[in-house]
């Protein structure tokens, strides 16, 4: 408890704003008697340079855990047998955008925490970066494909119905994700 209140005294006097010169000067020479956390206090506790990017990152990042860690379970239990062709990729796609909240959840908190103040922006990333640098991928290595006559090439029709979930699915997942994120 005495730790706790001496913690407490210490945060409200790093922060107070307003100080006046001999309270300032009083303020230095206490920092030069003071060691340990205290003089790393302004460092510990500022937001990182790039914050909404972090957000973005942490959102997304949680987004394919939720996906991978759901996709296991399932296997686990039984539901994706390994003689039913391409049903593991269909549970991860879905899977993938079903979890999508969660990544707005996650975005949206960080926000939060950081203060940040471009939430519709840092939102829209989080929906749209992975997803989007994906199927760019995907189109250009099928493109690839389309043009060496393979017949593995994935039809246009499912690329399109893939992009439709996407945007259908997932993004209004992750904006009512972050809707409660910033609740």
């Amino acid at each position: 408890m005495i730790s706790a209140r001496v913690l407490k005294n210490d945060m409200i006097r790093y922060n107070t704003d307003a100080l006046s010169a001999e309270e300032r000067e009083q303020q230095q020479q206490d920092l030069k008697e003071e060691s340990g956390w205290k003089l790393v206090y302004g460092d510990v506790f500022r937001p990182p340079p790039f914050a909404g990017l972090l957000a973005v990152y942490a959102g997304t990042g949680v987004q394919l855990l939720v996906m991978s860690l759901t996709v296991l379970a399932c296997s686990c239990l039984g539901f994706l047998s390994p003689s039913n062709r391409g049903s593991l990729m269909n549970a991860v796609v879905i899977f993938f955008f079903l979890s999508g909240a969660t990544a707005g959840y996650v975005a949206a908190r960080f926000c939060t925490i950081f203060k940040e103040e471009s939430k519709l922006k840092i939102t829209l990333l989080t929906a749209l970066s992975f997803q989007g640098v994906c199927c760019i991928v995907f189109f250009i290595l099928n493109v690839i494909i389309w043009a060496e006559g393979s017949s593995s090439a994935v039809p246009f029709g499912t690329f399109v119905a893939v992009i439709a979930l996407s945007f259908f699915i997932s993004v209004p997942l992750t904006f009512m994700g972050a809707y409660l994120g910033f609740r």
